[in-house]
């Protein structure tokens, strides 16, 4: 039957068969042909607006040349399910749906965690139990975003996805951790219709979302607009725009703070910081993970363990796990101080101060001016301090004063610079005045020795011209304003400034000395990671 009535303003399937409903359908049910009151409801199908926002229905762009009334409309399957049957469920997690629960059968009296790490974590319970109040502000007018999100960082293994799932748990909300590679690999249509399913059932279900190290990254480079490959995907863009207008809790992972970028860092309303625990936190650790119908042969000292062995939470979960794994072999539920060290000793060794050498080691060549080895010594002992605490990697600093009496320092010299990594250029005017160091060390860091090559450090130690070194100047170097560290002086402020102002003349205060040697160390590491991972 031929049927044909303009004022519903349908529009014909391909087929011929049937009718597919659009804006003007909705406004001949709702108004007829009121033409006043179908500008009124047009607001209602805007992106941003009710029906978009509450994912109620979906639009299809019109034909060239056709007003925006004639986008054809339909209901979204979330609503068709909920009006069909009373409830909306969970998609799978999969390409359709990049969000998978976390769960967790541990207990919030089974966190082990510093005290700093703690209290953060309580501002967090406190936006959970009081969070509803910044809505309320926000209905009245208030510029408020009722969202939280929170980044933790530190080391691997530390814990972080573990305390997010019970925190979750501690508050009876869902933990869902998402999957961007899932939507990178999806049609954009199809990505952007995804991301707002998931964020619609994120909000009546009030989940807390968890982002991995992986995703933190990915969502950084389109929260900071970085001209790469991701920043242009179209899905990511969406996704991060809903995080920002999320009303619930959000939170992000990373191993290496570091390597993010301070204005990404910015949007956070808490970072918490993880850490490798202490000795003691590492025996309770020890107590926890051992299961309670199994016994410890007495000879096996916990204590001791956690003093030498210097690990993560998630690596005793493994050495625990594989002891168990041996006891059940022999059908025994006993472990002993045989089994015990035996997988010990094929970890990464540790040593008894508490110092762990289960870390990447990495040498520093340290260059330097004979002119100025008072500044290195100074340099080099306020590096080791640092340097020894980062994650990950074992620093060994080297010059030629660590050269023995007697021994041919010609060799010794090129054999670190054989064994070494990482060249630490002090420069200064003196270091490029030197013939030696030039055309022997700095020679060996360029020319890619036996096929490696160097990764070079230049810090500035004393005013020079590093623009007159041709291959030192294409080099980034540390560099450091006298503003970054409070100095007064107004006609240096923007100055880049050499070390000798913290080393000789005595401006600097302790504060901006340490400040200084933190700021250099982790530029450092972070170079140093970056380059050798």
């Amino acid at each position: 039957m031929d049927i044909n009535i303009p004022e519903l303003g349908a529009a014909k399937r391909k087929n011929g068969q049937s009718l597919l409903p659009t804006i003007q359908t909705c406004y001949f049910i709702i108004t007829g042909n009121n033409l006043e009151k179908n500008l009124e409801l047009k607001p209602l199908f805007e992106p941003g607006k009710l029906f978009r926002n509450h994912f109620i229905v979906e639009l299809t762009d019109p034909e060239p040349g056709e007003p925006f009334n004639h986008c054809r409309i339909s209901l979204t399957d979330v609503y068709v399910e909920l009006f069909t049957t009373g409830t909306t469920s969970i998609p799978p997690f999969g390409s359709g749906f990049p969000a998978e629960r976390i769960t967790t059968g541990l207990e919030w009296n089974d966190l082990v965690l510093p005290d700093d790490c703690m209290k953060a974590l309580t501002e967090m319970g406190n936006w959970l139990r009081h969070g509803h109040l910044l809505y309320e502000a926000g209905k009245q007018g208030g510029q408020v975003n009722t969202g939280f999100k929170a980044l933790f960082h530190g080391p691997a293994g530390t814990g972080k996805s573990m305390t997010a799932a019970l925190l979750s748990k501690q508050f009876g909300l869902d933990l869902y951790r998402i999957d961007c590679n899932l939507l990178v690999a999806t049609e954009t249509g199809e990505a952007l219709k995804i991301v707002h399913k998931l964020i619609y059932l994120a909000e009546t279900k009030g989940w807390m979302l968890f982002f991995d190290k992986q995703t933190t990254r990915m969502i950084e480079k389109i929260a900071m607009q970085t001209h790469d490959e991701t920043a242009h995907k179209p899905a990511l863009l969406y996704l991060w725009q809903a995080i920002e207008q999320y009303g619930g809790i959000s939170i992000f992972e990373t191993d290496d703070v570091g390597k993010l970028e301070a204005g990404f860092l910015g949007l956070f309303q808490s970072q918490v910081r993880f850490l490798i625990p202490g000795a003691a936190d590492r025996e309770r650790i020890w107590k926890q993970q051992i299961p309670y119908d199994h016994q410890l042969e007495p000879a096996i000292d916990l204590a001791a363990i956690s003093k030498k062995y210097v690990l993560t939470g998630l690596q005793i979960q493994q050495v625990i796990q594989k002891i168990i794994l041996q006891a059940a072999v022999k059908h025994e539920k006993r472990i002993t101080a045989a089994v015990m060290q035996e997988v010990l000793d094929k970890l990464p060794a540790t040593d008894a101060a508490g110092g762990t050498t289960h870390k990447k080691e990495i040498k520093i060549f340290v260059s330097y001016s004979s002119r100025d080895s008072e500044l290195k010594n100074l340099i080099k002992d306020r590096l080791n301090a640092h340097l020894k605490n980062k994650p990950g990697i074992k620093y060994i600093l080297w010059d030629d004063k660590e050269i023995d009496v007697g021994a041919n320092w010609r060799a010794e010299i090129d054999a670190a610079l054989e064994q070494s990594q990482v060249a630490l250029l002090l420069v200064s005017a003196s270091f490029a005045a030197s013939a030696f160091i030039m055309e022997n060390e700095v020679a060996s860091f360029f020319n890619q020795k036996n096929g490696r090559g160097y990764l070079s450090i230049p810090v500035l130690v004393r005013n020079y011209n590093f623009h007159d070194f041709e291959e030192l100047s294409r080099l980034q170097f540390f560099k450091a304003k006298y503003k970054d560290y409070g100095f007064d002086k107004h006609a240096l402020r923007n100055e880049l400034m050499p070390f000798d102002v913290l080393g000789d003349d005595g401006q600097a205060t302790d504060k901006q000395i340490e400040d200084y040697f933190r700021n250099l160390s982790d530029h450092i590491h972070r170079s140093v990671s970056n380059y050798f991972r």
